[in-house]
């Protein structure tokens, strides 16, 4: 990441759209904390980057997503659906924003290595039934600590209800069982597709969350703003499912880790971050990772009842038969227990810090992840015996795991963007009851 080049990229794009022109720089939005020490921590233009990119999103997929409303235009969701299952090539006369939008899909950056993308896809689920375990409670579930990340899906109402929960998390799941599978993020791949409708549903979103009177610009920022966007791809899926096997006892080799952050980081080029910021290897992923949490505001009450929301579902349902926790202990664990046991586990993946925010209790079960540390450990020893395996372990998990998130007849894998829309106009109160006002964040 050149920090120089990424800060001329910013001043040669000019504002970016629907952005209110009086709002101050990004560093001094209400949700960042601790500015100053991140100023003296870390390189202050790297610091005063990521604050500008708080102000700043996905310019194509939003500009394509207006286009949609405009009949000047040849550029609508049928066209995209076409261009995204067959090529631009197959639409005529298209729009030149949907022009824009693919040209930038189509032109593979000269980083991208399909060969290495493959093997970080392997590693990240050779680790088998433990993979999922991570990504609900220590990826997804922590994902919602950012304070202003998380104002979007609350505004959505989605983790909120006990049916949107079990909603959003098999969208989730999806998304990542397809991305992240071996292969997945080859252009016609569904993974990539999928990869690209999650990029079109956030613009649908920011466009409505932007006309909204609601929606704090001066608090929180741009909805969905990249950097938040970048640590979802450096930090949660790279940093956190890294460091989360680590200590269960699944420790991945350099290569293994290389290869993992070069999917990370393609599939966030895909989902829209722009490539000047997104991270190049794995210390720069770390990089962004810790001055993410430096900067955020604590989890507030909001953040809170959507971790509750993941781990109450997870626990009580199963998706389609398949658990997140392994079957012994799903089969004969209460749900309370199941639950007791899914924040022990994140006690021992996640710093006090992350527990004292989501306000979880110690007890018996925090020592879950140290117990069976050893005996994971002596598996992982034995399956590295047979690194040839590493494949068909990977997909045997995802297969296991594409069971019970496939779609029934009808379905679709992700959610309806223009129904997402109504939702979030109607779910304003949430934010009113809950959110809005200063006094009632945690500091």
């Amino acid at each position: 990441m050149n920090i120089q080049t990424a800060r001329q990229i910013i001043a040669e794009r000019g504002a970016p759209k629907d952005v209110p022109a009086d709002l101050p720089e990004g560093l001094k939005l209400g949700r960042i904390k601790n500015a100053d020490q991140a100023l003296q921590q870390f390189d202050p233009d790297f610091v005063r980057l990521m604050g500008d990119h708080c102000l700043r999103a996905d310019e194509l997929g939003y500009e394509l997503y207006i286009s949609f409303r405009d009949k000047d235009q040849n550029s609508s969701w049928k066209l995209f659906e076409q261009a995204l299952e067959h090529g631009i090539d197959s639409v005529d006369n298209p729009g030149p924003a949907l022009v824009r939008f693919f040209d930038h899909l189509d032109n593979v950056p000269d980083w991208v290595d399909y060969d290495q993308i493959y093997r970080g896809a392997v590693a990240f689920w050779r680790a088998g039934p433990l993979v999922p375990m991570v990504l609900a409670y220590s990826v997804i579930g922590v994902g919602f600590t950012g304070y202003a990340s998380s104002r979007p899906v609350l505004f959505s109402g989605r983790m909120v209800t006990r049916n949107a929960v079990g909603q959003r998390l098999l969208e989730s799941f999806r998304f990542i069982a397809h991305a992240y599978t071996p292969g997945g993020m080859t252009r016609f791949s569904e993974g990539f597709k999928l990869t690209v409708r999650v990029r079109m549903i956030h613009a649908a979103v920011r466009f409505t969350l932007s006309r909204m009177d609601e929606w704090d610009w001066r608090d929180w920022g741009i909805p969905i703003n990249n950097f938040d966007a970048t640590d979802t791809q450096a930090g949660q899926f790279g940093v956190e499912v890294v460091d989360s096997l680590a200590k269960s006892g699944v420790k991945l080799n350099k290569q293994e880790r290389e290869d993992l952050f070069a999917l990370t980081r393609f599939v966030g080029y895909v989902i829209g971050v722009p490539e000047e910021i997104l991270h190049t290897n794995e210390a720069q992923a770390r990089e962004i990772h810790a001055l993410h949490g430096l900067l955020e505001t604590p989890a507030d009450e909001g953040c809170r009842k959507i971790f509750n929301g993941i781990v109450d579902y997870s626990c009580e349902e199963s998706f389609g038969g398949y658990d997140v926790l392994p079957p012994p202990l799903a089969k004969f664990m209460t749900p309370e227990r199941r639950k007791k046991l899914s924040r022990g586990l994140l006690c021992g993946w996640q710093p006090q810090s992350i527990i004292d925010q989501f306000e979880i209790e110690p007890d018996i079960w925090r020592f879950a992840v140290p117990v069976s540390k050893p005996f994971v450990w002596l598996y992982d020893r034995y399956t590295r015996l047979t690194p040839e395996k590493d494949e068909a372990r990977a997909f045997g998990v995802i297969q296991e795991f594409e069971k019970a998130i496939a779609t029934a007849k009808g379905e679709r894998a992700l959610a309806e963007p223009e129904q997402l829309t109504k939702d979030v106009k109607g779910n304003a109160h949430l934010i009113e009851n809950h959110l809005k006002k200063a006094d009632a964040r945690v500091s």
